[in-house]
Order: structure tokens, then C-alpha cells, then sequence
């Protein structure tokens, strides 16, 4: 699933390629993350501890994701929301005929 060793591809494009570190962390965030997150609601949420240990341990061996963006869940959790609210927003969103009809409750405290 993932290269046994993500600091041996780090440095590969440092060495052949030339790249400066916040470049290759900024790489690492858009493809790697990505794929991770990509239809993670489809699919997080049936997987086990272990699994999620392991994505973690990835994200903690490969050292290319910032610290305050290396948990794996609140990344998750964060593309889940953003694709609610752009479902929410938009009523030509492929799954928006799938909400259930907003409701107005009014309520009269006093």
C-alpha cells in the first residue's frame, strides 16, 4: 500500500531532484494525504484500530506531514465536513436528492 520506507523516497528527490523540504512536504500533503483522505467517509469508519494505527505509524515514520496536521483522524473528520457542506450548498450535488427535506421549527419560547 505505502513505500516501506518514506524517508528513503524523501531523500531520493532531494538527492536526484534538487528539492528544497517545505517543497516536498507540500507535495507529500497534496498527493499522499489526499489519496489517504480521498472517500475516507465511505470507508473510515469500518476500519479497525489496527488499520488506523498503521495509517498513523506512516504518517509518523514518513516525518513530510506537519505535526499539527499529522492526525490522521481530525483529516478525516475534516474532509467529511467539507464535503457535507459542499453537498449542503449546492442542490446540484449528485447526493444532495439524498438529505432528507430541510424542516423550519419554529419554536415560541415565551
Amino acid at each position: 500500500m505505502f513505500t516501506a520506507s518514506p524517508a528513503h523516497a524523501h531523500n531520493t528527490c532531494k538527492r536526484a531532484h534538487g528539492i528544497r523540504d517545505d517543497a516536498v512536504q507540500q507535495v507529500f500533503m497534496a498527493v499522499i494525504i489526499t489519496k489517504v483522505c480521498c472517500a475516507s467517509s465511505g470507508w473510515w469508519r469500518f476500519t479497525s484500530t489496527a488499520v488506523r494505527q498503521h495509517l498513523e505509524a506512516f504518517l509518523y515514520r514518513s516525518r513530510l506531514c506537519p505535526p499539527d496536521e499529522a492526525d490522521l483522524t481530525k483529516l478525516v473528520e475534516a474532509a467529511d465536513d467539507t464535503l457535507f457542506q459542499r453537498i449542503i450548498s449546492n442542490d446540484n450535488h449528485v447526493l444532495f436528492s439524498l438529505l432528507p427535506p430541510q424542516s423550519d421549527s419554529h419554536y415560541e419560547l415565551r
